[in-house]
């Protein structure tokens, strides 16, 4: 799974890259991947597997990025 991933990985960003510029530059590359598994509808368990991470880091990552962009997003 996490092949077919990294394989399509160029995909995802070219189909939602308005995400990136809505919060600006600064979005990292793994913040981005968890934004793009997250909007194609995958849960945190599922897109921690196919990261390779922990589901506890998709949660504190997605609550670092809620603190970080609040602000921006509210302004868009």
């Amino acid at each position: 799974m996490r092949f077919l991933y990294l394989q399509n990985h160029h995909i995802f960003v070219h189909l939602f890259s308005v995400q990136r510029h809505c919060c600006g530059r600064d979005l990292t590359e793994s913040n981005l991947r968890i934004v793009l598994l997250q909007k194609i509808g995958l849960n945190n368990a599922e897109t921690a597997n196919l990261l390779g991470i922990t589901t506890e880091a998709v949660k504190k990552a997605k609550q670092r990025m809620r603190k970080k962009y609040t602000e921006k997003l509210e302004s868009v």
